[in-house]
């Protein structure tokens, strides 16, 4: 399975040592984990991804040299639990199946949190910070919404080892089933956006490619519309939409940097908008505000905000410190309140997961939610009846 951000989290000198074929594992490992197995083993796990494309991706991931030295432990721990996610049990979702959440005062907007670990997506209520709802068994991948209720969840084919989206109607009592899945066309969607025709894109790690499927596929099912290759990057992690631009983050060869995609018929042209910069984090969640601001998240402790023309340092920052926290995902609410992370507590015996406000713009930080799963990876916000 393609690199999911939540394994960044894991312990680094466990981490190291399975790079380097070495038997020990760690006691922070997530259930299905092959810390404990050797290299050679890993790459015949592999062999459950079919499809040139998928094993082209797994082969550029495996002979990428960087060390601790350059990204760090959650490049490393990324790395190294690829092909041991090839073995998690996802569940595809049921056609039609209705997950009801519990009643939340009105107007309360919905968070939605897709955990790694569980494979589960959390609901919460941003009024009270607990979780109203569950879709049990459903993702632990890219997630996204819009303004017209669907929820769009990444997750894998057990069967085949081939990404999906799954797609939902949300409702302020609950989430039904659109029985309509996509495929991504050689990897897994890490980060997944919708435009505001309706239509989807989602990367397609770990690939420099971002899968754009038309509203019409996003209705009936199938495969991508179109596959844009994005030149400058190594490794495309979040997507976000805003109008008719289409923003990413991801490793280029400079670094963790941001672009922005703009279709100009079959071609796409890539403006890097926030200059890479070597070692200065992890590619994290994205989220752009009315003004066109970036708000994005390093993963090494960091989320700042940058505003047009996107030069010189970010407008606002706030450090909300890594190690033993990874917050990953990030989500903008639709009134511009706050932006909710997602965090992985990794400093226990177990990895806890939980979501934390951050008040926008001035990005302060706010009290932990309440701790629903393991390792969440993305967020999305929705305001039932807006």
């Amino acid at each position: 399975m393609p690199i999911t951000n939540a394994y960044r989290a894991l312990a680094a000198t466990a981490l190291v040592g399975l790079l380097a074929g070495c038997s020990g594992g760690s006691q922070l490992a997530p259930s299905g984990n092959l810390g404990a197995q050797s290299a050679s083993h890993q790459v015949g796990v592999a062999s459950k991804f079919s499809g040139t494309g998928r094993n082209a991706a797994i082969a550029k991931l495996n002979s990428d040299s960087r060390t601790a030295g350059s990204y760090g432990k959650p490049f490393l721990s990324a790395k190294s639990n690829l092909l041991a996610e090839l073995n998690h049990k996802s569940i595809i979702a049921s056609r039609q199946k209705f997950y009801p959440f519990k009643k939340t005062k009105p107007n309360s907007t919905l968070l939605f949190v897709n955990d790694e670990g569980t494979e589960d997506v959390y609901v919460y209520s941003t009024s009270t910070g607990e979780v109203v709802g569950t879709l049990s068994g459903v993702g632990f991948a890219g997630l996204a919404t819009n303004s017209s209720g669907q929820l769009a969840i990444g997750t894998l084919d057990p069967s085949t080892g081939e990404g999906l989206i799954n797609t939902y109607t949300v409702t302020s009592d609950g989430a039904t089933s659109n029985g309509v899945t996509l495929s991504i066309s050689s990897g897994f969607p890490d980060g997944i956006t919708y435009d505001k025709k309706g239509d989807i894109y989602a990367s397609d790690f770990p690939s420099s490619n971002v899968d754009f499927f038309s509203a019409s596929t996003v209705s009936s099912g199938g495969g991508p519309t179109k596959t844009y290759t994005l030149p400058d990057f190594e490794y495309v992690y979040y997507v976000q939409a805003f109008g008719n631009t289409i923003y990413v983050d991801g490793d280029t060869a400079d670094g963790f940097g941001v672009g922005e995609l703009t279709k100009k018929g079959d071609k796409v042209l890539i403006n890097g908008i926030v200059d890479p910069v070597e070692d200065a984090g992890f590619p994290g969640g994205l989220a752009i505000d009315s003004k066109h601001n970036i708000i994005v998240n390093n993963q090494y402790g960091s989320i700042s905000t940058y505003a047009k023309p996107y030069t010189g340092g970010p407008s606002a920052i706030t450090e909300w410190g890594f190690d033993p926290n990874d917050v990953t995902g990030i989500a903008l609410d639709l009134l511009q309140e706050n932006v909710y992370g997602v965090d992985i507590n990794f400093g226990g015996s177990s990895l806890v997961g939980y979501p934390i406000p951050f008040s926008y713009p001035s990005l302060s930080e706010g009290t932990q939610w309440q701790s629903a799963g393991e390792e969440p990876i993305s967020a999305a916000t929705y305001l039932p009846g807006k």
